[in-house]
């Protein structure tokens, strides 16, 4: 009784073995979910790397404008100073929201290397100190950037909110420029 059953099963499968019609539409739901999911992750790493320059940039323009003393003679606020340097970002995301920015001064590079917050913890260590003129200064930045990628979580940095911690670093010695009541 087994012999016939597999003999009929034979002879049934026996036109789908000869007939190659479909053979792509077979060999496509194999490839397409390998090929969207790597254009994904490309997508998703060119806009991380994006955002991550574009951060680097807007600290780079924004420092500039501590270095000559134009943010302290305009009280600058944090606020303002973050939207400064996601106006970079704008083209792809919001980043003002999450931004951390770290601003401190002091009379020497050596002290502010040793009181930067650490990378982990600039949530909780915000602060915003421009100084005055001929002061050393550093501004740190980060932005918790979310995947829309389900898989591409091994890019990951963040002990937070499992994002990967995108970051724009300055450290320099402001100009001597005239010193006035406004700080920022």
């Amino acid at each position: 009784m087994l012999k016939n059953i597999s003999s009929a099963f034979r002879r049934r499968l026996l036109p789908f073995r000869k007939s190659e019609s479909g053979v792509t539409a077979v060999e496509a739901a194999f490839i397409f979910p390998f090929f969207f999911g790597i254009v994904g992750i490309i997508a998703e790493t060119g806009a991380m790397m994006f955002v991550e320059y574009a951060i680097q940039g807007g600290v780079q323009s924004t420092a500039r404008l501590v270095r000559t003393g134009q943010a302290q003679q305009a009280n600058v606020s944090a606020a303002t100073f973050k939207a400064e340097i996601c106006e970079f970002a704008s083209i792809i995301t919001n980043c003002a929201s999450k931004l951390k920015v770290h601003v401190n001064a002091d009379l020497s590079f050596g002290v502010l290397q040793s009181s930067a917050p650490d990378f982990d913890t600039l949530d909780t260590n915000e602060a915003f100190d421009c100084g005055g003129p001929q002061e050393y200064v550093a501004v740190i930045a980060t932005y918790d950037h979310q995947f829309t990628m389900p898989w591409m979580q091994f890019f990951e940095n963040s002990p937070i909110n499992n994002a990967r911690r995108l970051s724009g670093y300055a450290m320099f010695r402001n100009e001597p420029f005239p010193s006035t009541s406004g700080t920022c």
